[in-house]
Parts: structure tokens; C-alpha cells; sequence
């Protein structure tokens, strides 16, 4: 397989190509696999194999004479494997996660490992580091690139219009409440004439994202040019343009 840079992938993951581990093609997950598999169901597969450390954590609040150093040195994969021997329902609600994601009925070996029984992959922990990478980019949760240095003018005008904007969100959500998956899907089936709910449904995870993202540059930019015409400072307004990286 050639090499991919890290804009090949997320171009992949745009457009519904898949990303490879050696042979095994993983494609990026589809709305309408989250709405038909349930979003509750979908972010405890994302918790699970992504973020068993956060479970861990929780586990170890129960106990006692611990060495911290000895916590660190533990993978996640290693985590997987430690709640699979502590409590057996995990092995079934781990092997459904993969099963999501990759398409492939994985097993757990009696040797204490999970398998890809029909292509003979091993879970190991190259495999494991390799799957997370590909399932955080396809879902979008790659991380951002740092935020530029902001002079101290900068801060305290970001500081003000953060504040302004929490007003709203508590006028607008008073619960507070993250977007879920259907609002997402509300807010690209609105947005666009040209987007029906088939579309969308259609579109993969990281593409819903990526919509939501573009658009709201496109606002924002629209706004910033309105507020430059009304008489606003340049160095007050944050004018980012549209055709540029998110």
C-alpha cells in the first residue's frame, strides 16, 4: 500500500474511502450507521475502545496500594484486556465495537487476545495504536492544531466576545446540553437547499462535521465583513476567510 500523508487520509475519510491496516480495510462510519445502530450505542463503542483509560480511571477509585508509576506503564489495549479477564460481559461488548467499526467478526482467544479469526490479524498493540489513529480521524476526533499566540489586545477582545457568546448559547440552550446527532443532521438538512435528509444520512461522520465546520466559517466570515462595514476596528474583529483551513 502507498504512503499516505495525513491530508491523503482525511481526504479518505471525506469522501468515504477507506484507510488500511495491512490488508484490512476500514471504511468511515456513515450517518446513517450511527442513527441505525443509536448514538447512545455508538459513543459507548467510541468510550470503549478509544477511551478505555477514562473507565480505568473510574475502576481505580475502588482501589487501594497502587502504585501510580505502575498506572502509566499501562497501555490501553492493556486496560481492554485487564477488564476483559476482571469481568467476561466486556469480551462481547469490546468484540461489538470492533465489529462496528472494521466489518469483521473479532474473537476473542482463549490465550487472552482478540483476533481477526478469518484474516489471522492479531490485535497486538501495533494493530490496536494503528486503529485508534484511523477511527479518531474518521469520527473527526483528531486533534486541532494549537491555537497561534495571541498578542494581549487579542485575548482580552476573544476573552469579551467568548462571554457575549455564552450569554447567547444560555438564552438559546438553557440546559446547556452537548448537539446530538440529530441536531447536526437538523442544522446540514436546513442549511442547504440542496441537501435532503437521504443526502445526509449518507454523508460520512467526519464529512458531517467537516459541513457543519465550513458553514459556519462561511457565517462567521459574513458577519465579520457586515461588522467592518458597520464601523467595527479590524484588530476587533476575528475575519477569517472561508476558503482557508479549518
Amino acid at each position: 500500500m502507498f504512503q499516505l500523508t495525513d491530508s491523503d487520509k482525511k481526504a479518505r475519510c471525506l469522501c468515504g474511502f477507506p484507510l488500511h491496516i495491512n490488508e484490512l480495510a476500514i471504511y468511515p462510519i456513515s450517518v446513517r450507521q450511527v442513527i441505525e445502530v443509536g448514538e447512545t450505542q455508538y459513543n459507548s463503542y467510541i468510550m470503549l475502545l478509544l477511551k478505555p483509560n477514562i473507565l480505568f480511571e473510574n475502576f481505580l477509585k475502588d482501589v487501594k496500594n497502587i502504585d501510580s508509576e505502575d498506572i502509566e506503564k499501562i497501555t490501553k489495549l492493556e486496560i481492554l484486556l485487564l477488564f476483559c479477564s476482571l469481568y467476561p460481559q466486556f469480551i462481547d461488548n469490546i468484540a461489538k465495537a470492533f465489529n462496528f467499526f472494521t466489518g469483521k467478526d473479532i474473537v476473542f482467544n482463549q490465550e487472552g487476545y482478540f483476533e481477526i479469526k478469518d484474516m489471522d490479524i492479531k490485535v497486538d498493540e501495533e494493530f490496536y495504536n494503528q486503529f485508534v489513529h484511523i477511527i479518531e480521524l474518521q469520527t473527526y476526533m483528531f486533534k486541532q492544531e494549537e491555537e497561534k499566540v495571541l498578542s494581549k489586545k487579542a485575548k482580552e477582545i476573544l476573552d469579551q466576545k467568548k462571554k457575549s457568546q455564552e450569554k447567547i448559547d444560555r438564552l438559546k440552550n438553557k440546559d446547556n446540553s452537548p448537539l446530538t446527532i440529530t441536531d447536526y443532521i437538523s442544522i446540514v438538512s436546513a442549511k442547504s437547499y440542496e441537501m435532503d435528509m437521504q443526502k445526509c444520512l449518507d454523508m460520512t461522520i467526519y464529512a458531517l462535521f467537516d459541513y457543519v465546520e465550513r458553514h459556519a466559517l462561511f457565517d462567521n466570515y459574513d458577519i465579520g465583513v457586515k461588522q467592518l462595514l458597520a464601523g467595527a476596528k479590524a484588530d476587533q474583529v476575528n475575519l477569517k476567510h472561508w476558503l482557508s483551513k479549518l
